[in-house]
C-alpha cells in the first residue's frame, strides 16, 4: 500500500484544494551565482599570468622545431601546461564534489518540501519520505555535473590559447588578445548559466517524478512556464493530464517535465476521488 492509498483510508482527503507547482528559479539563480564566485579565483589568476606572458609573447616568441627532445615546448605550451595544473589546485574534485553534492542536496530538499506542501494540501497527513532511496540518483547527478564543469573549464583555457597563437600568427596585438579572453570569459560565464538551468532543473524533474510516483501520484498535469523560451513541442503539453506509466513521447523518446534539456517545466500532481 502507497502513502496516497493509505491517506485515502485514514483521512478525509480534500480533492479541490489548490495544488500549486513551481520551478526552482531562485535555486537555480543561486546556484549560478555560486558557480561562477567558485570559479573566479582561477579565473583571475589566467587572466593576470597571460597579462604578465603577453608582452614577451608579442615581442620575441620562437620554437625549436629543430629540437630532438621530445619535451623542448614553446613558452605558450608550457604556460598553458601550467594553468592545467592551477586549474587541478584551485578547483580539485573534492571542492567540486562538496559545491555540486550540496546543491543535489538543495534540490532535493526543494523537491520534497515541494511535493509535501502538495500531499498535506490534499489529506492533511504528512507523507515520510527516505532521502536513501534517491541516494544514487543523486549522486550519479553530482559525478556528472562535476565532469561535465570540468570541461568547460578545459574549453576556456584551451579557447585562450588557441585566441593567442591566432593573434600572434596574424597581428601581435594586445589589445586584440585581452578582446578575446574578454569574449572567452563571456563564454564560459554562459556555459556556467547552460549548465544551472540545464541541471538544476533536470535532476528537480526527475526527483519530482520519482517523489509523485513513491507517494502514489499515477496522473500530473503538465505546467511550462508561458513564455516565449518554452518550446513549441512542450507549449502542445501545456495544461494537459498525463500519465507517469504512459508518458508522452517526442522524437521517439518519453518524456517528463524537466527531462529535455533547459526544459522548465514542471509537474503539478492530481488526485482523483477513485
Amino acid at each position: 500500500m502507497n502513502f496516497i492509498e493509505y491517506a485515502k483510508k485514514n483521512s478525509k482527503p480534500n480533492y479541490n484544494a489548490r495544488i500549486q507547482a513551481f520551478p526552482a528559479i531562485a535555486l537555480e539563480r543561486q546556484f549560478q551565482r555560486e558557480l561562477v564566485s567558485l570559479t573566479n579565483p582561477f579565473v583571475k589568476y589566467l587572466k593576470k599570468n597571460i597579462e604578465i606572458k603577453t608582452n614577451d609573447w608579442i615581442k620575441t616568441y620562437s620554437l625549436n622545431l629543430d629540437s630532438d627532445e621530445s619535451d623542448d615546448k614553446s613558452d605558450i605550451e608550457n604556460f598553458f601546461e601550467k594553468v592545467i595544473t592551477a586549474l587541478e589546485i584551485y578547483l580539485p574534485y573534492k571542492v567540486l564534489k562538496e559545491f555540486f553534492s550540496k546543491y543535489s542536496n538543495k534540490i532535493y530538499g526543494f523537491s520534497k518540501n515541494k511535493l509535501t506542501e502538495q500531499v498535506e494540501k490534499i489529506f492533511k497527513i504528512k507523507p515520510h519520505l527516505d532521502k536513501d532511496n534517491y541516494q544514487k540518483q543523486l549522486n550519479l547527478w553530482v559525478e556528472k555535473n562535476i565532469f561535465s564543469f570540468k570541461e568547460a573549464l578545459y574549453k576556456y583555457v584551451n579557447n585562450n590559447k588557441m585566441a593567442i597563437y591566432n593573434i600572434l600568427e596574424k597581428i601581435s596585438d594586445k589589445d586584440s588578445i585581452e578582446s578575446e579572453i574578454k569574449i572567452n570569459d563571456q563564454k564560459l560565464r554562459n556555459s556556467i548559466a547552460f549548465i544551472a538551468r540545464d541541471q538544476v532543473s533536470g535532476l528537480e524533474g526527475s526527483v519530482t517524478k520519482s517523489l509523485q510516483t513513491e507517494v502514489g501520484f499515477d496522473e500530473f498535469v503538465w505546467i511550462t512556464c508561458r513564455d516565449e523560451r518554452v518550446r513549441a513541442a512542450h507549449r502542445e503539453l501545456d495544461g494537459k493530464l498525463c500519465s507517469w506509466n504512459k508518458l508522452p513521447i517526442i522524437n521517439g523518446n518519453y518524456i517528463f517535465p524537466g527531462s529535455e534539456i533547459n526544459c522548465r517545466c514542471v509537474a503539478r500532481p492530481i488526485i482523483t476521488n477513485k
